[in-house]
């Protein structure tokens, strides 16, 4: 029996990619960045329900686009989506 290359990433939200007290981990976008060139789909297992997870997400968005930030034009393609 022969594996082929993974297709699915799935990420742990709390305590891994953030912080205890919601704050992204240093180099958290960049990692998110390269985790979608590699893998056709990155699914986040949180014990949020969808409407907290969306607000958390949109919240690390917005301050991945923060002009001090060290992220490139390209975060602007990570995207809150209803269904996780």
């Amino acid at each position: 029996m022969s594996f082929g290359v993974p297709r699915i990433l799935a990420l742990d939200l709390e305590g891994t990619l953030i912080s205890g007290t919601q704050i992204a981990r240093p180099g958290l976008f960049e990692f998110l960045i390269d985790c979608d060139a590699l893998f056709e789909r990155v699914v986040v297992l949180a014990t949020l329900n969808e409407p907290q997870f969306g607000e958390l997400a949109a919240c690390l968005i917005a301050m991945a686009l923060r002009p001090s930030g060290s992220l490139t034009s390209s975060t602007s393609r990570l995207q809150v989506q209803g269904k996780i």
